[in-house]
């Protein structure tokens, strides 16, 4: 609410490990059509008592600390978290959910020894493993779409990627891979000699067969080492990585260091491109709820009709100006909001944004970024990302939600505007302003 000399912003609940100066985008897009079903479907598991706004929060909590939470999206990150609470209740099996996005079905009984000492392997791509759930990796992400030689079969083992979640599985056969370095790492900046290799354990579930040719998939799975090492020029007397046989790596003053290893594999998982995992998964989930009738075709239709109705008509403008216009309204909407909507026929509850009067929220509402700096830097915020500087006389309120209230904000009415229609003054409030981050426009603009 803004008036006189105050003026207040929403944020959704903040994220304060973002950096507090880290920009965003402004630009407005239209949702996709799985984006607005992933909406839809989740109000109608709530309205089933299937997933309940907390758990969704909660979940989805858990999987923003991954650390490739930003290339899932703001729906594909929703799907996640919907298919892990519905996994976790019974409802789906984590075997449905892998066969509908095309992960093959594990055999029964334990799978034998594929590959022989001295026979050639190609390590798959870290897009193979199934994502509904944080995974727990055990292959180096530098290792991702290389091609190394079986050095020795170490033995079977329980899969340590599915005990790290207690479940039972086919023991997998480990293997020993020797891989040549310069062809992991091919840099002028990093001094090898040509027959220096690397020795990795990797289990058999992560490899295949290598083909023989050099075709463009295969260049493409490199990793540019660029990004795996930090590369200072290593010194040409460098002495030659060795072995020790006691099953560990070390430090040694040979000129470069070695990144963590969630750095490494978030590496290679950013090669995957931004956007289609999310839709991947996203289009998956609807299509196994509608297979396991949890959700009908024609309900996810007329759901995602009315998440595409919301905000289209006006409504939020239509409070804000009756607020305008009407004194003894405006102090019922500041003590009972719901209640005074409800006397203009409106129904604002919604989730932590108020989508019924606003339409669904833009991108930059909901990034990391904006949600960081609303909470910590706000002034600097709206001056630099929006062009909204206020001077220091303004008393600055910052609404950071948290799910239980919903926030909108009544902007100041513009001067000059005085004997204006209520038509014509619906054309003045846009959804930044009902946001806090703009004025309502003037007069001039429309």
């Amino acid at each position: 609410l803004r008036h006189g000399s105050r003026v207040a912003m929403a944020s959704e609940v903040s994220a304060p490990a973002a950096k507090a100066g880290a920009p965003f985008g402004l630009a407005e897009r239209k949702h996709a059509h799985w984006e607005r079903q992933v909406h839809a479907t989740l109000g109608l598991l709530a309205k089933a008592g299937l997933v309940s706004t907390d758990e969704l929060r909660r979940a989805v909590e858990g999987l923003e600390a991954r650390d490739d939470a930003s290339k899932w999206g703001y729906y594909g990150t929703w799907s996640l978290a919907i298919a892990s609470i519905l996994r976790d209740k019974g409802v789906l099996a984590l075997k449905d959910l892998e066969a509908e996005v095309g992960k093959e079905e594990e055999e029964e009984g334990d799978p034998p020894v594929l590959f022989a000492a001295g026979q050639e392997v190609h390590v798959r791509d870290e897009g193979f493993v199934t994502r509904w759930r944080r995974p727990h990796l055990r292959t180096p992400g530098y290792l991702f779409g290389q091609r190394g030689v079986v050095e020795r079969v170490v033995g079977s083992f329980p899969n340590p990627e599915r005990r790290s979640y207690n479940e039972e599985g086919p023991k997998q056969p480990l293997y020993r891979v020797r891989f040549r370095q310069h062809e992991l790492f091919p840099s002028a900046l990093l001094k090898f000699n040509a027959a220096d290799t690397i020795d990795v354990e990797v289990y058999q579930c992560w490899l295949q067969v290598s083909e023989a040719d050099e075709g463009p998939e295969r260049k493409k799975a490199r990793v540019d080492p660029a990004l795996l090492l930090v590369p200072p020029r290593a010194p040409a007397d460098a002495p030659a990585a060795h072995g020790h046989g006691h099953g560990h790596a070390h430090a040694h003053d040979h000129g470069h260091e070695h990144e963590t290893r969630a750095q490494v594999e978030q590496t290679a998982v950013d090669r995957e491109g931004e956007g289609e995992r999310g839709q991947a998964y996203g289009e998956a989930l609807v299509r196994l709820l509608i297979k396991k009738d949890l959700v009908t075709a024609d309900a996810v239709r007329r759901a995602v009709e009315g998440v595409d109705a919301m905000g289209q008509s006006g409504e939020g403008a239509r409070v804000v100006v009756r607020a305008w216009t009407d004194a003894a309204f405006k102090a019922k909407l500041l003590e009972d909001a719901n209640g005074a909507c409800g006397e203009l026929g409106i129904d604002a509850v919604n989730s932590c944004y108020p989508a019924k009067l606003l339409g669904l929220s833009p991108d930059w509402y909901k990034s990391r970024s904006y949600r960081a700096r609303a909470v910590q830097d706000p002034r600097a915020l709206l001056a630099s990302e929006f062009g909204f500087a206020l001077p220091d006389s303004t008393l600055l309120r910052v609404h950071d939600s948290t799910a239980d209230c919903r926030y909108l904000v009544v902007p100041r009415r513009p001067d000059g505007t005085e004997g204006w229609s209520e038509a014509r003054l619906r054309a003045l409030v846009t959804r930044d302003s009902m946001i806090g981050v703009s004025e309502a426009l003037s007069p001039s603009d429309v």
